[in-house]
């Protein structure tokens, strides 16, 4: 796992600094302002990395702050979540 300062420096100090270094889906689901359905999207289509502790999927702040970054300085290689029956895109 990489070390949470490595890509951006200084952001990582201040982003999501409420929430554990290790998050749960309702965590993810909090920080992100989504539902359960699209957090789940997210992890499965590999937007944002994660890891499974068991049953549980765990995605650390790290990641997190990977996709948050990753989607607002180069969303054209985000992969987008499509639901096909509703025509939603997810990021």
């Amino acid at each position: 796992m990489p070390s949470p300062n490595t890509h951006h420096s200084g952001v990582d100090d201040k982003m999501f600094n409420g929430f554990s270094d290790l998050l749960s889906i309702k965590d993810l689901q909090a920080a992100l302002g989504i539902g359960r359905s699209t957090a789940y999207k997210l992890i499965h289509n590999g937007s944002i990395k994660h890891l499974c502790i068991g049953r549980a999927v765990k995605v650390p702040k790290c990641y997190l702050i990977d996709f948050v970054m990753k989607s607002c300085y180069h969303d054209d290689e985000i992969k987008c979540a499509i639901d096909d029956s509703k025509g939603r895109n997810y990021l």
